[in-house]
């Protein structure tokens, strides 16, 4: 059983039950290599902060990372903790929401349930799925 942040991944638990489309075929949830899941990361991050921020307020963001953090946009995957730091520093509180929206996004993505639980951030959400995929 792994632990993230001090979860074990029975407190973290995902859903992995096949999900019926609206075509009424089955979704079933992906396999995929750490290339494509750092790619939904980043298109995940890119869908949450454009619907909560908006497409302005997003490219400013990714600005201040690199200006500021010397992040590109496309190392946010490889470095979600560093991320989120910059994210607290900027929005407070506020990041929190932000990390929900981008793990609901890339679960979403993947085609597992979202179960939201308490003190969980993004990156434990995002380690869950990874391990959960690797199976």
């Amino acid at each position: 059983m792994a632990n993230f942040r001090g979860f074990s991944s029975s407190v973290l638990e995902i859903d992995t039950k096949p999900r019926i489309l609206a075509t009424g075929q089955f979704a079933q949830p992906l396999t995929t290599n750490g290339n494509d899941i750092e790619a939904l990361i980043l298109e995940s991050v890119d869908e949450a902060l454009g619907d909560l921020l908006g497409r302005r307020a997003r490219e400013a963001v990714y600005d201040y990372l690199e200006r500021n953090a010397f992040m590109a946009r496309s190392e946010i995957p490889k470095n979600l903790g560093e991320f989120f730091s910059v994210l607290e520093a900027t929005f407070g509180k506020g990041s929190k929401t932000i990390g929900k929206v981008i793990a609901k996004k890339l679960y979403a993505k993947l085609h597992l349930e979202f179960v939201e639980q308490p003190n969980a951030e993004c990156a434990d959400y995002v380690e869950l799925a990874r391990s959960k995929l690797q199976k």
